[in-house]
């Protein structure tokens, strides 16, 4: 997401990670991934959500913000982040 040339188009898709991982660990396939719930995990996405949606807010004019928003959301709950994680080494 990093690589992009535009900025823009970078900071679009990290938020569109982070609003899809958030929903993963909380209501998607990763609910389940830490046993009794996903804790700390869901915290961290929530808040690295929290955090993003803050920095949008302070770039965009409000009704562009919702606009984004509610197109950051929609295709987040449209391409859900599915299955598990793997031991890759790197």
């Amino acid at each position: 997401m990093l690589d992009q040339e535009d900025p823009i188009v970078a900071f679009i898709k990290t938020r569109a990670l982070c609003t899809r991982f958030s929903i993963y660990l909380e209501e998607g396939e990763g609910s389940l991934l830490f046993g009794e719930g996903p804790g700390i995990a869901l915290q961290g996405a929530k808040h690295l959500e929290m955090e993003i949606e803050h920095i949008d807010r302070v770039f965009l004019k409000e009704n562009v913000f919702k606009t984004a928003d509610k197109n950051v959301t929609e295709f987040a709950y449209n391409n859900p982040i599915k299955g598990t994680f793997s031991n890759v080494t790197v």
